[in-house]
C-alpha cells in the first residue's frame, strides 16, 4: 500500500520494538536509584536523550576535528542509526545489513544490562530502607553537609534539602558544556569553522533553553509537593512569617543555580570573544560580528532576567495549578512563550533576510523579553502573597 517492503518493514517493527524495551529497561533502572517520582522521570528522560543523540553528536564532532572513523561504534546505541539502518535504501549498502544488526543487537545488549543492573541494586535499596545505593556509598567516605538555615530561614532548608535534582542538572549541564568546549575549539582550529561555529551556538541556546526549563521545575516544585501534602497548610499556622517562606524559597534557588547560571554567561562571553577575535575565520562582516555580539550580550541579559522571572512565576503556577507538570508548562509558556511567538511571527512572516532585519529581529526579542519579565514579575509577586494569605484564613 505504499511500495514499502516486507523486510523494510519487519525491520523496522524490530528497532521500533527494541527502542521501547530500551527506554522501560532503563526506566527501570533510573527508578530502583531514585527515591522520588519526579527525579527518576527527569532522569529517565535524560539518560534516554543522552544515549540517541549524544553519542552521535560526538561521532560527529570527530569527523569535523580529524575527519577520522575510529568512532563509529558511538553510532550503534543510538535507536535513530538503527531507524535509518531499516530503510531498504541505507540497508542495501555494502555495509548496511552488518551496521544495522550491529546496532539492534546493541540496543538489545543495552536494555539487558539495565534491566540485570535494576535487579542487583534494588534488593539492596530495600534493605537500606529507600536510601538507595550510592548515596549509601558516598556517606561513607564523605561526612554529611548539614544545611544551616540561612538567617535562620527554616524553609530555606526545606526548600534546598533535597540535593538529588541539583545534581541531574549540574550532570546534564556538564556533558553538554563538554560538547560546547569541543565545537567552540573545532570552530576555531578546525577547517569547518561555518558548520562547527553553527552548531556550537545551537548547543549553547539549547542550553540556556535547558538550564530555564531546570530552573521552572525546581521553582514549581517545593510549593506543588507542599500544597498537594499538606505540609503548606501545617506551615501557615506556624509563626513563621509569609516573607521568610518567600524569600527562603528564593534564597535556596538561587543557591541551587547559580554556579550554572554563571557558567552559562561564561559560554556567552566566551563565543563573543571568539566572534571578535576571529571574525576573518569565520566569514563574519562587521554587520554579522554586531550581530552576533548583541545576541550574545542579550542572552546573558534575558538569562539572568528569567531566572528571576521564572522563580516569581514558578512559585505562583506552583501554588495554584493541580498537577507539578501543569505549573511547569504555565510558568513556562507565560514567561517564554510571548517572546518565543514573537520571534517565529517576525522571522517567518518577513519576505527578507537581510541583517538589518536580522538586528530588528533581536531587539524585538530582547525588549519584549524585558517587558514580559518585569510585568509578570510584579503580578508573580502580589499573586503569591495573595495565594499565601489567602491559605492561611482557609486554615
Amino acid at each position: 500500500m505504499g511500495g514499502v517492503s516486507g523486510a523494510e518493514f519487519g525491520r523496522m517493527v524490530m528497532v521500533l520494538t527494541a527502542t521501547l524495551f530500551l527506554s522501560l529497561a532503563l526506566g527501570m533502572l533510573v527508578s530502583s536509584i531514585s527515591y522520588e517520582a519526579k527525579h527518576s522521570t527527569t532522569a529517565g528522560f535524560l539518560w534516554m536523550a543522552f544515549i540517541a543523540g549524544m553519542f552521535p553528536a560526538l561521532w560527529w564532532m570527530q569527523s569535523i576535528l580529524i575527519n577520522a572513523r575510529f568512532l563509529d561504534p558511538l553510532l550503534l546505541p543510538s535507536p535513530g542509526f538503527a531507524y535509518f539502518k531499516a530503510f531498504d535504501s541505507t540497508y542495501r549498502l555494502r555495509n548496511g545489513p552488518a551496521d544495522f544488526w550491529h546496532s539492534l543487537l546493541t540496543i538489545l545488549g543495552l536494555a539487558v544490562t539495565f534491566i540485570v543492573l535494576a535487579n542487583l541494586i534494588l534488593p539492596r535499596v530495600w534493605r537500606a530502607g529507600g536510601q538507595n545505593v550510592f548515596t549509601r556509598a558516598r556517606s561513607r567516605f564523605a561526612p554529611a553537609k548539614k544545611l544551616r538555615p540561612e538567617n535562620g530561614n527554616p524553609f530555606y532548608w526545606l526548600a534546598n534539602r533535597d540535593p538529588s535534582f541539583g545534581a541531574i542538572a549540574k550532570a546534564v549541564l556538564r556533558s553538554s558544556l563538554i560538547v560546547w568546549f569541543v565545537l567552540l575549539f573545532a570552530a576555531i582550529f578546525s577547517a569547518k569553522h561555518d558548520d562547527a561555529f553553527a552548531t556550537c551556538v545551537f548547543v549553547s541556546y539549547a542550553m540556556h533553553l535547558l538550564l530555564k526549563t531546570l530552573i521552572t521545575m525546581e521553582a514549581t516544585r517545593r510549593m506543588s509537593e507542599d500544597r498537594q501534602s499538606g505540609a503548606l497548610e501545617l506551615l501557615l499556622v506556624t509563626p513563621l512569617p509569609l516573607r521568610d517562606i518567600i524569600s527562603g524559597h528564593r534564597a535556596a534557588l538561587s543557591t541551587r543555580f547559580k554556579i550554572p547560571i554563571a557558567v552559562l554567561c561564561i559560554v556567552n562571553l566566551a563565543m563573543m570573544a571568539t566572534v571578535l577575535l576571529c571574525a576573518k575565520a569565520l566569514d563574519m562582516g562587521s554587520k554579522e560580528e554586531a550581530i552576533f555580539t548583541g545576541i550574545f550580550v542579550c542572552g546573558i541579559l534575558m538569562l539572568l532576567l528569567d531566572f528571576q522571572a521564572l522563580g516569581w512565576v514558578g512559585m505562583w503556577t506552583g501554588l495554584t495549578a493541580k498537577r507539578h507538570h501543569r505549573a511547569v508548562i504555565g510558568a513556562l509558556a507565560r514567561v517564554m512563550g510571548p517572546s518565543w511567538v514573537a520571534v517565529f511571527l517576525l522571522i517567518f512572516l518577513e519576505r527578507g533576510g537581510s541583517e538589518n532585519q536580522m538586528a530588528f529581529t533581536i531587539a524585538c526579542w530582547f525588549a519584549l523579553g524585558v517587558v514580559v519579565d518585569l510585568i509578570l514579575i510584579a503580578i508573580a509577586r502580589k499573586k503569591i502573597e495573595r495565594s499565601l494569605r489567602s491559605g492561611l484564613q482557609l486554615t
